[in-house]
Order: structure tokens, then C-alpha cells, then sequence
């Protein structure tokens, strides 16, 4: 009796697109394009992680720089997710905190690249720049932390910088961090 399972089958040939070795060598190329996928995004958020975001860096080509790369650092996460209250905290709060953020970051660039770079820190370039084009984004980035009231109340703190080439773009990331740093600083001394 021949059986109807796409598996191995003692009367096809083995090399018979019909099945057999074909399907297991299918199989496995699918499942390995699936982890590469994988292996290049984060679970949570959707985005690109840091794989993924050295992979797109690779990618750029000469005519999108100048490039500014937006970093934020979410505020809060670590006493979110110690809180014992699980109507408050916790890793199920803390991830619906970065869910929100992940929200709020997809309306204002709906077609960039996103990426997360570690637990709170994030990264978005933008290629081809326009100088007014960013000064709109960062007064709508200050109004959301400005508001007395937004989802979740989500707090980040922000920061921009220009790569001018690829050999500049680590550069700009590092510059990006740098002010994050000094304005998370400022942030606390208030």
C-alpha cells in the first residue's frame, strides 16, 4: 500500500521533486531562511534587532547620507519591571510599556527602519535627511514628553545625529548616545 504522507516513500526516487530527499532538503533550506529571519529580529517589538541594524548599516548605499539616526532610551523600564504589583510592573508591564512606545514610535515614522538595540535603547535612521523634516519630528517627540497625560505615561528621552558617510555612521550612533546620555542626566537633575 503506497502511503499518502509527503515523507519518505520506498518507491520514489530519491531525488524525484515528488518527495524524498527533495522535501527533507526543502524542509531544512525553509527552516534555515526562517532562523536567519529570526536571528535578525526581536520578538517583541517587531523591529530589527542589533544584527539587523549592522546588516542595514552594510546595506547603505552613497546616496543616503546625509543620514540622521534618531536613538531613545525608554525612562522608567527597570522600576516597571521590578514593581511586585502586577496590575503596575512587572516584565508583563514592562513589556507593554516598550509595546507602547513601539506604537507611539510607528505613527511618527511609519516607513523608517526600526531597530532595538538593547532592552530600552532604540535606533532609527533617516536617510536622505530634510533639515525641517527633523526639526517637525523632534517638536512632536518634546510634545509627547511634554504632556501631562500620554499612554501608559510613557517616558524617553531622546537624541539625533548626522551621518555624513558610511564610515561616519558608528560615529553619529556614538555622538546620538553621547547626548542621549547628557540629556538623561539633565532629565534626572530636575
Amino acid at each position: 500500500m503506497e502511503s499518502e504522507s509527503k515523507g519518505y516513500n520506498p518507491k520514489q526516487q530519491p531525488f524525484d521533486e515528488s518527495g524524498g530527499v527533495y522535501d527533507i532538503i526543502q524542509g531544512i533550506y525553509e527552516n534555515a531562511q526562517k532562523i536567519k529571519e529570526i536571528s535578525f529580529n526581536d520578538t517583541l517589538t517587531g523591529f530589527e534587532n542589533r544584527r539587523g541594524f549592522n546588516r542595514y548599516k552594510n546595506s547603505l548605499k552613497t546616496e543616503q547620507y546625509p543620514l540622521v539616526i534618531f536613538t531613545a532610551d525608554l525612562d522608567n523600564l527597570k522600576k516597571i519591571n521590578d514593581n511586585p504589583d502586577p496590575n503596575l510592573g512587572g516584565h508583563t508591564g514592562g513589556d507593554k510599556y516598550i509595546l507602547s512606545f513601539v506604537k507611539f514610535v510607528n505613527e511618527i515614522f511609519p516607513d523608517n527602519k526600526k531597530f532595538r538595540l538593547g532592552g530600552d535603547e532604540f535606533a532609527i535612521p533617516l536617510p536622505n535627511s530634510d533639515p525641517k523634516e527633523i526639526e517637525t519630528i523632534y517638536q512632536k517627540l518634546e510634545d509627547f514628553n511634554n504632556k501631562e497625560q500620554n499612554p501608559n505615561k510613557l517616558e524617553f528621552t531622546h537624541a539625533f545625529d548626522t551621518a555624513s558617510s558610511n564610515e561616519d555612521f558608528y560615529d553619529a550612533l556614538k555622538r546620538a548616545d553621547d547626548k542621549l546620555v547628557e540629556a538623561k542626566k539633565i532629565k534626572k537633575s530636575k
